[in-house]
């Protein structure tokens, strides 16, 4: 909780900064910001609520992240409306990623790819429906006709070449790790923890009582 406190303050820092100003543009950020971390943290207990019958503190923090990620490609253009509808669904959809992860069964610490992935590619497409009617104007002043769709399809052609070249780079940064230093460790130093197999230090292990 206290590490999601942090992070959410932080997550002012560069969404609110990445105006690279002091002004109008750079409050407009930072609300959207408060109000999507907000919107994503309650509709994750609701979920939590109605699916469990009991709110996590680890779900909180969930709807937390997954409020941040979808709003940071969109704080700047979109409006308190729009931030809290971005919130919500992220939200909603992250936890279906969790479930498909869960069901599928693949390797994703500390779900990065199922919050900060899913959430913020959200967020890219997102976005074309919720910009602020001064942006679309100004738009159109430059392109006849233009709307949320044409924006829709520029979000999709950029993530497009982000992930392209995410994953290109990801799989040399792999290949390079194992032909090194190796990808992973065995599995019996995988269940006892790096602190303890790597780096002879007790710290969350799973098959030490004193570690804990």
């Amino acid at each position: 909780m206290m590490g999601a406190g942090l992070l959410w303050v932080g997550w002012f820092g560069f969404n609110a900064g990445s105006t690279v100003q002091s002004g109008l543009d750079t409050a407009r950020a930072l609300t959207m910001t408060q109000v999507s971390a907000a919107s994503g943290a309650l509709t994750w207990m609701l979920i939590e609520a109605f699916a469990f019958r009991k709110v996590t503190s680890l779900g909180f923090v969930s709807g937390i992240l997954a409020g941040l990620v979808v709003i940071t490609p969109a704080a700047g253009v979109v409006q308190p409306g729009g931030a809290m509808v971005m919130g919500a669904l992220s939200s909603g959809i992250c936890y279906l990623a969790l479930n498909i992860k869960m069901k599928i069964g693949y390797d994703d610490s500390l779900d990065c790819f199922g919050i900060h992935g899913v959430g913020s590619g959200l967020g890219v497409l997102l976005l074309s429906f919720f910009i602020r009617d001064s942006w679309m104007t100004a738009a159109r002043q430059n392109i006849a006709g233009w709307n949320c769709w044409d924006q829709l399809l520029v979000q999709l052609k950029g993530m497009g070449v982000t992930v392209a070249l995410a994953v290109v780079a990801t799989f040399l940064i792999c290949v390079v790790v194992e032909k090194t230093v190796g990808f992973r460790i065995d599995e019996q130093s995988e269940l006892e923890g790096l602190d303890k197999s790597l780096h002879s230090e007790n710290g969350y292990g799973l098959i030490f009582p004193e570690s804990r």
